[in-house]
């Protein structure tokens, strides 16, 4: 339990409380830094969620595929949509969160997901996606939550897909049954 959640649940305010200390990803010669974060009630407020339209893409490829996002919806002026990313423009720190929500009739695979920015891995792998295809069940979802980035203008993030079992087709079950969000933090 971090001071925040501590000073919370002993009674305290939010608007109080010591901000939580996230890892932030994106700067420094290992990728990490630390800060002290921002308390939940006075971040400015701008986000972007991508959805699918895209049910035949096959997600399970030996390698990163990403994975397609078209449908946006915006909340704020900090993002546009590229392709099937999404791109910042501003300089500060962005929290990423997707779910992808998948179907095969292939015995057992299973897709790892990664957040990239400007097509390079940050690393983070996101996998609950293992797919029985037997007895009814035939599909899976993997969450990729809270993951907290360092942004400049132009930073064009994507969620990408990768097999981690068994091989063999596997796509998204439903027209916008998939999100990708990107949430400005400070």
């Amino acid at each position: 339990m971090n001071d925040y959640e501590r000073y919370v649940l002993q009674g305290g305010t939010a608007d109080a409380a010591p901000a939580p200390a996230p890892a932030l990803v994106g700067a420094g010669a290992a990728g990490v830094i630390s800060g002290s974060g921002t308390s939940p009630t006075t971040a400015s407020m701008s986000a972007m969620q991508l959805t699918n339209t895209d049910t035949t893409t096959d997600l399970n490829q030996a390698s990163f595929t990403e994975i397609p996002m078209a449908t946006s919806v915006a909340a704020g002026s900090d993002f546009t949509q590229v392709g099937s990313g999404i791109q910042t423009d501003f300089t500060g720190h962005v929290e990423l969160s997707a779910n992808v929500y998948m179907e095969s009739t292939v015995q057992r695979p299973a897709i790892v997901c990664a957040f990239f920015k400007n097509g390079v891995d940050l690393g983070v792998r996101y996998n609950t996606s293992y797919i029985r295809s037997g007895s009814g069940h035939n599909e899976a979802s993997t969450a990729c939550v809270g993951f907290l980035v360092a942004c400049s203008p132009s930073d064009v993030f994507t969620v990408r897909g990768q097999r981690d079992a068994n091989s063999g087709t596997v796509t998204m079950r439903g027209v916008g049954s998939s999100f990708f969000t990107a949430k400005r933090i400070d």
